[in-house]
């Protein structure tokens, strides 16, 4: 391409990049952190059979929640419904 030819093609271009339309600025927003302490967080490794490996991935999915998340509120509903039936 010759000079003249890129002049020409240039020609007008910084006209035609202030006709279009500013792309909208995103607004930031701080990450809320709650305040509440974390709870100390201790591994259990459970053997499970496959069907049911499945079965808690699938449910957890279905609910949007991780297996892991689904487990400490089965856990946890089971144990405090087992205190409040014994006493």
């Amino acid at each position: 391409m010759k000079k003249k030819d890129e002049k020409e093609v240039l020609k007008g271009f910084a006209d035609r990049l202030k006709q279009i339309p500013n792309a909208p600025i995103q607004e930031v927003v701080p990450v809320k952190i709650e305040n509440t302490p974390k709870e100390l967080m201790i591994g259990f490794h459970v053997m499970l059979p496959e069907y049911l490996h499945k079965t808690l991935k699938v449910y957890s999915a279905n609910k949007g929640i991780s297996m892991k998340e689904l487990v400490i509120e089965i856990i946890d509903k089971t144990v405090n419904q087992k205190s409040d039936d014994s006493e």
